[in-house]
Order: structure tokens, then sequence, then C-alpha cells
């Protein structure tokens, strides 16, 4: 049996793009108001953490060579 919910609907694709549009802009604009909050250490500390990792990395796959 059928539940009224999940049959398929007519989809008005005008409407469809505008509600996407919308949701994109939203999230765009969260991540902007989120850039403008990073703390300038934690993204310092996070770019040396990436950095060790890679030579810790690159340092044991040459080793094992």
């Amino acid at each position: 049996m059928a539940d009224a919910e999940t049959d398929a609907k007519p989809v008005d694709q005008d409407a469809l793009v505008a509600d996407i549009e919308q949701t994109l802009g939203r999230a765009l604009e969260q991540v902007r108001q989120r850039a403008g909050q990073v703390d300038p250490l934690m993204a310092g500390a996070a770019a040396a953490a990436v950095l060790v990792s890679v030579t810790v990395l690159f340092l044991v796959r040459r080793r094992k060579r």
C-alpha cells in the first residue's frame, strides 16, 4: 500500500531550482561567517599538525624501501 508522503508528485522545476539556490546561498553565508571566526592560532596548529603528519608518513615509507 502506498503512503501519501512517498507517492510521486509533480515537481515544479523552477521552484526546485530556486529552493536549491536558496539552500546553497544559506550554506555559503554560514561558511563566510565561520571563516571570519577562525582562530589564527588554531589554524596554524592544524597546519603544523598536517605538515608533521605528512613528513612522518614520508619518512616511514622511505625507510621501508
